[in-house]
């Protein structure tokens, strides 16, 4: 009778243990291959067009892992150029997983032309999904590069105007206004 009770308490044992790691893998698989994808905001309203030096202004944030890069590229007529790229490490438990990122898009510094391109904004988190390379975000947005500031040529103007007196102001712009008049 001693020997089945043995064999009793070595299986309750063995049944514990595996329930213990069976419940420490589930929650370091839960842990490490989250597959909750990184999050883009762009702070400052970016418009549609890039101009000589146009500010790109955005948080990234990752509430699980972590963000672990942050690339941005730009693309026009298959030439493609990466303007950001940084790595961070890896969070410890309760330090903050989000990330503000500024700086100034000088596109003609990299050799790219008036006319469409392609803004690119990549966020890779820290998670162990994806063999090991994270979840993915990707925030596409075209764009016009306009360089070349309007050109405003007088036709007509009043030479005096007395004060509390009305005039006239006419003139051609180069470019088709989007706001025209004063204010």
């Amino acid at each position: 009778m001693k020997k089945s009770h043995k064999v009793t308490n070595k299986f309750y044992i063995i049944t514990i243990f595996l329930i213990i790691f069976a419940v420490a893998a589930g929650v370091g698989f839960y842990t490490f291959f989250e597959g909750e994808k990184p999050k883009v905001t762009i702070n400052k309203a970016l418009g549609q067009y890039l101009s000589t030096s146009t500010n790109l202004d955005f948080t990234v944030q990752d509430l699980r892992s972590g963000v672990r890069s942050v690339s941005v590229n730009l693309s026009q007529g298959g030439m493609e150029k990466n303007i950001f790229n940084k790595n961070y490490p890896r969070p410890a438990s309760g330090q903050k997983k989000e990330i503000n990122i500024s700086f100034p898009v000088i596109a003609k510094k990299y050799g790219f032309k008036d006319g469409d391109i392609q803004l690119s904004i990549v966020i890779r988190d820290h998670s162990f999904r994806s063999l090991f390379s994270g979840n993915i975000e990707t925030i596409n947005k075209k764009l016009i590069l306009d360089t070349v500031a309007p050109k405003i040529n007088v036709i007509h103007s009043e030479q005096y105007i007395s004060p509390g007196g009305s005039g006239i102001f006419i003139y051609t712009s180069t470019d088709t206004p989007v706001l025209t008049g004063l204010n």
